[in-house]
């Protein structure tokens, strides 16, 4: 059968690996969803492969969820405020904050395109507190009592997680970190506008009444890739989790680009295509 792959034989029979929607021992026999199974969209794969009492699954479009891509999910829309774009950002997103510790956390690695400056991420579940990581800053983008599924927000230099040595005085700076944590309500309280602020180990968020509520933040999470054979021509390959990742990405080094940094700028200085990178922008004249 085209498209399968023959692993072997058994008492002069092939064993083949049929591609999705065939099955059977020559990969002959079709398996079908019912017609208008997943909504919005959504791509629907048979889960039983032994067609016994068979079960279907739907593969979502990025912003909906649920057995059939029936749910919408819950978006912030972030427009990015006199800072460089990038060409990836983590989110860094909570679902509740209580006490020292967050209830739960989990990351999205998100692909900036070329002259993006709003950005939308989509969401599996509901969110208190979402901080993003753009370059080596972190900004705090969302702080909700109760919370919303859409949201619009800017993020600029008003919301970026100010380092404790801008904070601080050189006395408090001497001091080990056990002791100087005494300290940390002062740049609250001495800094009206401040939302956050981060040391080696957390990240402290300023209350409307300029007190201070540090957690736990990993500063030194491992994004890399366990197995970097994703990426070429020298890219950094990058996963959202160590296990069962859900989004992988290659940052590219110069004069390289493409989603596995599989295209090259030949020749003397940059072509076009390097300078739009990801994304080509329609219906936009070039003047002379």
């Amino acid at each position: 059968m085209s498209n399968s792959i023959c692993v072997g034989s058994i008492r002069n029979q092939p064993i083949c690996v049929c591609p999705t929607g065939k099955f059977g021992t020559r990969c002959l026999l079709e398996q079908s969803c019912p017609i208008n199974f997943c909504k919005n969209n959504g791509k629907c794969v048979v889960a039983n492969d032994r067609m016994v009492d068979a079960t279907f699954a739907c593969i979502c479009p990025e912003a909906y969820s649920g057995r059939q891509c029936q749910k919408l999910k819950p978006t912030i829309e972030v427009s990015l405020q006199n800072i460089d774009v990038p060409s990836y950002l983590f989110a860094y997103i909570y679902d509740d904050i209580r006490g020292s510790q967050p209830m739960s956390r989990f990351v999205i690695l998100q692909k900036v395109k070329l002259f993006q400056n709003v950005i939308t991420l989509y969401f599996m579940y509901e969110f208190y507190i979402v901080v993003l990581k753009i370059d080596i800053s972190y900004y705090l983008t969302v702080l909700q009592q109760e919370p919303e599924n859409n949201i619009s927000t800017t993020v600029g230099s008003a919301q970026r997680c100010a380092p404790f040595q801008e904070l601080l005085s050189s006395e408090l700076l001497a001091l080990p970190q056990i002791h100087r944590l005494k300290s940390y309500h002062i740049p609250c309280q001495n800094n009206v506008d401040l939302q956050c602020f981060i040391d080696e180990s957390y990240i402290c968020l300023c209350t409307v009444e300029h007190q201070t509520n540090c957690v736990l933040f990993d500063f030194n999470s491992n994004f890399l890739c366990t197995d970097d054979v994703y990426c070429e021509n020298g890219g950094v390959c990058l996963q959202d989790r160590p296990q069962c990742p859900e989004s992988i990405l290659c940052a590219c080094i110069d004069c390289f680009f493409g989603d596995r940094c599989q295209f090259y700028a030949k020749g003397i200085g940059m072509t076009l295509d390097d300078m739009l990178r990801y994304v080509i922008r329609p219906n936009i004249i070039f003047n002379k």
